[in-house]
């Protein structure tokens, strides 16, 4: 098991670094810093209300979705967190320096992936025109927790299943109660 673990630790901190050299390209660096805050839990207000103005009928169910769906995903990543207590590659690597502070000490899963591949998941079945753009906007919020060194290519994958997990749970939940038809 312990050479299993190793191993998974060698891939991830391999990818890591192939994916964070290319930091170091700063017209890249500032995108990508714009694309990781709109994962940041403030920007989920500006959704909120996009969605409250421009399809009011949807919005109490979307805001009950990201609710249950939230009230699932959270105490997990919180229990995960604090089990696994992975170190950010930002305090284990003196190279790694990055624009953004990270809201705590350990890195598995990633918290803002989850979340953005909740949302995603969950616009998908409320609108599914967008399914394809929001699930690119999941996945880039991902790669720019990896980019700024914050998380490695394993937390991501944990977070993406995390999130998206939590919102199939919480549309089947809020089905089996009736609340969607």
């Amino acid at each position: 098991m312990q050479s299993i673990i190793n191993r998974l630790i060698i891939f991830d901190t391999y990818h890591f670094h192939a994916i964070f050299r290319y930091y170091q390209q700063s017209f890249l660096r500032m995108l990508i810093y714009v694309i990781t805050k709109s994962g940041d839990g403030v920007s989920y207000i500006l959704y909120f209300l996009i969605i409250y103005l421009t399809e009011p009928q949807v919005f109490l169910l979307f805001l009950k979705l990201m609710f249950v769906g939230f009230c699932l995903e959270f105490p997990l990543y919180k229990l995960f967190k604090n089990s696994i207590k992975r170190r950010r590659p930002i305090n284990t690597f003196s190279h790694v320096i990055s624009l953004v502070k990270p809201s705590d000490t350990f890195s598995f899963p990633s918290g803002h992936t989850a979340t953005a591949f909740m949302t995603a998941y969950l616009l998908s079945v409320l609108f599914p025109f967008i399914t394809l753009g929001a699930f690119l906007w999941a996945t880039l919020v991902g790669f720019s927790r990896v980019y700024l060194g914050v998380h490695y290519p394993g937390d991501i994958l944990a977070g993406a299943f995390l999130g998206t997990g939590a919102a199939v749970i919480s549309v089947r939940l809020l089905e089996m109660t009736g609340w969607i038809v």
